[in-house]
């Protein structure tokens, strides 16, 4: 009877596991999270064994345990300071004040947007020129964006989030897909200043 008990409490256990979602925040894989969730049960079966508090009231102490304990993990981690730089090489916060400048410098050399054709007013001949110019701009930023900035956009997006900063930019934002021929480029030079301004100097 005691035998069955243990069983029925370790399978309790990794039920538990698989309903903790925090557990999967600290440790991606889910077979972590089983195994935090079996040693836990394993472990109150035992100390119930020798104590007058039942397996239940030991696990829910060993969750409370190891969500401190991965809390603090997780505030130190993000606490660690940023790798320095090699002698002569510019900082992550300088890489991408860089980057965001030299995409207003792009834009400022594109010119500012064509208002959208779809507002234009006036003959046929009007509004097909409108959008050809629209188009237009809208193409040639797009390719010049892909060829000549993209993969450092990209880059320094990682770059960033490894170390604990993020621009809230979608994947599709930064690296936009061919059949779209759209970037905003703008909202991705904004973005990596803001970011840039919340790491120390």
């Amino acid at each position: 009877m005691v035998e069955t008990a243990k069983w029925k409490h370790i399978k309790e256990a990794i039920d538990w596991g698989r309903r903790i979602q925090w557990l999967y925040l600290f440790l991606p894989t889910s077979w972590k999270a089983y195994i935090v969730a079996l040693c836990l049960g394993g472990v109150a079966v035992l100390l119930a064994g020798l104590s007058n508090l039942t397996p239940a009231h030991w696990y829910i102490l060993g969750l409370i345990v190891v969500a401190l304990t991965l809390i603090t993990w997780s505030v130190l981690e993000k606490r660690k300071p940023l790798p320095l730089p090699k002698a002569g090489e510019p900082s992550l916060k300088q890489r991408a004040v860089d980057l965001a400048n030299e995409l207003f410098t792009f834009l400022k050399k594109q010119g500012p947007k064509p208002p959208n054709p779809l507002s234009e007013k006036g003959s046929e001949y009007d509004r097909r020129r409108a959008l050809d110019v629209y188009f237009d701009w809208e193409k040639d930023t797009y390719f010049n964006y892909m060829a000549y900035y993209r993969d450092r956009v990209v880059k320094i997006d990682f770059e960033l989030a490894a170390n604990g900063f993020f621009t809230k930019l979608e994947p599709r934002e930064i690296n936009p897909p061919t059949t779209s021929n759209e970037v905003d480029v703008q909202k991705i030079a904004e973005a990596l200043l803001l970011t840039a301004s919340q790491i120390p100097d």
